[in-house]
């Protein structure tokens, strides 16, 4: 073959292999877009917790001074500001929470100490990272025609997430039940993300493991990681299943080790320390004479998150959240949320995903907690993101004027209640 002729087909070849320009673009404006929301989001959560006086240090972060306990070894507090919510075992303070927020925090107690009052920064960069991974969700969703919104739609429901849902004065708040929340959001996020990317289950399993650190009761986000699976190509059963042994073996990894963290600090690895916990008097005779879950609670906690309406007034913003402060309606605080009921899931992961939402429902209802002291229903973050993406898929082409609405519907009722929360609780 003639030398010309075989540089030719090489360089054909060459050609054939590149990625072709219109991906690489589109692939590089969609992380140009993600940074843009990133910085957006983080920059308004920062600049809202100064103008709320929200930057001082807080006493009860607690994963602060467990990070800094890891540091020396211990697994316990020494001298702990405050004992709200700590639990007191053999002459010792625990932080009955499961402790990755302390272990993400270890690198500023390393560097600053434990009072180092950065917390709150802390939670508005997560917070702001949560809202950049949704918005990554939800692209990777049209890319695999889960969603059929444009991108300046999918910036939409994002800032509906960001704004327009609990996430946005949880995330500036800073305190250990809010970190909590919002480290438990970031990996929870992550997990969807990788699942819809068509990540190794190995890693998706790994990223959930991960989460289980934050809050065990997420594991039963698995319906729609299941089903995103079983989506995929069709392979041989065997193949099926070692994938699902894949995606299960780092959570019983991860389970096991909880158990391993529970007996250092208990010597029981099914104590993870609640039972004994320093509640509100409120709280305690119904933790002590029911336990931590009981169908006693049902009613209750269905009121609050789904039914509980605020105090409407004639007086401008026109409504103040509950007066005992246990939180209003999750329907009321987002109300583009009944964009859910839009169409009946047809596809499999869709049904997964209402799966995953009526069981992580389940032990929330369940539990002796409303949430107690909040704006809005704190624990629907545990299944909010699985909303959003049933509501892109339900939105159709683009975000219709309807929902356009609710957006903005939901995001001042969230503005009112982040004032109400950091400026007149309680007053009208």
């Amino acid at each position: 073959m003639a030398p010309s002729l075989v540089a030719k087909q090489t360089r054909r070849g060459k050609k054939s292999q590149a990625v072709p320009r219109s991906v690489a673009s589109g692939f590089s404006k969609t992380w140009v877009r993600v940074f843009a929301v990133l910085v957006a989001s983080t920059a308004v959560y920062l600049l809202l917790a100064v103008l709320c006086n929200n930057l001082k240090k807080h006493e009860t972060v607690y994963f602060d001074y467990l990070a800094d306990a890891f540091l020396h070894g211990r697994l316990y507090l020494s001298n702990p500001p405050a004992l709200y919510d700590l639990t007191f075992y053999r002459g010792q303070w625990y932080v009955p929470f499961l402790p990755l927020p302390a272990v993400l925090m270890l690198p500023l107690v390393a560097l600053a100490g434990p009072n180092n009052g950065l917390e709150v920064p802390f939670s508005t960069l997560l917070g702001g990272i949560n809202v950049a991974l949704v918005y990554l969700l939800l692209e990777s969703m049209r890319q695999r025609r889960w969603n059929q919104l444009g991108s300046g739609s999918n910036v939409w429901v994002a800032a509906l997430f960001g704004f327009g849902t609990a996430h946005w004065y949880i995330a500036l708040n800073g305190d250990v039940w809010s970190l909590s929340q919002i480290v438990s959001v970031t990996f929870l996020s992550l997990t969807l993300l990788l699942a819809v990317r068509r990540a190794q289950p190995l890693w998706i399993g790994a990223s959930l493991g991960l989460t289980l650190w934050t809050r065990p009761n997420l594991v039963l986000v698995l319906p729609f990681l299941i089903a995103e699976l079983i989506s995929r190509e069709a392979v041989p059963a065997r193949t099926r299943i070692r994938q699902l042994l894949a995606l299960l073996a780092p959570l019983t990894l991860s389970a096991a080790g909880i158990l391993c963290y529970n007996w250092a600090r208990f010597e029981d690895p099914r104590d993870f320390g609640y039972l004994r916990e320093n509640v509100a008097r409120k709280l305690a005779a119904d933790l002590h004479t029911y336990g931590q879950f009981n169908l006693k609670f049902l009613p209750r906690n269905v009121e609050v998150a789904f039914g509980r309406l605020p105090q409407f007034h004639a007086k401008f913003p026109f409504f103040t959240p509950d007066a005992k402060g246990e939180g209003i309606s999750l329907l009321f605080v987002t109300p583009a949320l009944f964009y859910l009921f839009r169409r009946v899931p047809r596809r499999l992961w869709m049904r997964g995903a209402w799966a995953a939402i009526i069981l992580l429902n389940i032990p929330l209802l369940l539990y002796y907690n409303t949430g107690w002291h909040q704006f809005g229903y704190r624990f629907s973050l545990d299944y909010v993101v699985v909303m959003l993406c049933l509501i892109a898929a339900n939105a159709g082409k683009k975000v219709s004027i309807p929902l356009a609405l609710l957006i903005a519907l939901s995001v001042l009722v969230n503005a009112r209640g982040v004032w109400w929360w950091f400026y007149g609780q309680h007053v009208y």
